[in-house]
């Protein structure tokens, strides 16, 4: 029973006992991925990090983090999913279970589901009235 917390680009690593309480310190603050998987070898594992991996600056700028917990452990049983099985949960800031699938998700659909989130939008759109035009730039 092992859990990963991967801030990408930062490499952090958690043990299985806090990572419940650590996940619930998140709402308000991170977007979470939460990857259970039956064993560290679970191809589909693999591929949800290596997605992940690849998309390191767009999960940076969606304020998103990637948690994986190999086995049982406590985000198995707080999520209902059996040791046995691979799951990818999307967490939202407000602490809900915003979607969730049962083989790796793509960057591109999670950005997707992300980015019309009610909370993402606000954040798109203050990151639009923070950035001075580009005719101001050169002044």
């Amino acid at each position: 029973m092992r859990t990963f917390l991967l801030f990408i680009l930062a490499g952090s690593l958690i043990n299985s006992a806090g990572a419940d309480s650590d996940l619930a310190g998140r709402p308000w603050k991170k977007r979470v991925v939460v990857v259970l998987a039956p064993s560290e070898n679970d191809a589909h594992l693999k591929s949800q990090r290596a997605i992940a991996a690849k998309a390191s600056a767009e999960f940076l700028e969606r304020d998103l983090i990637l948690i994986s917990e190999i086995a049982e452990g406590p985000l198995h049983r707080k999520f209902g999913v059996p040791s046995h099985q691979f799951q990818v949960l999307l967490i939202g800031k407000d602490g809900h279970i915003a979607a969730n699938w049962s083989t790796p998700i793509t960057s591109a659909n999670l950005f997707s589901i992300i980015d019309v989130m009610p909370m993402r939008r606000d954040e798109i759109r203050q990151k639009t009235r923070a950035t001075p035009p580009a005719a101001e730039i050169g002044q």
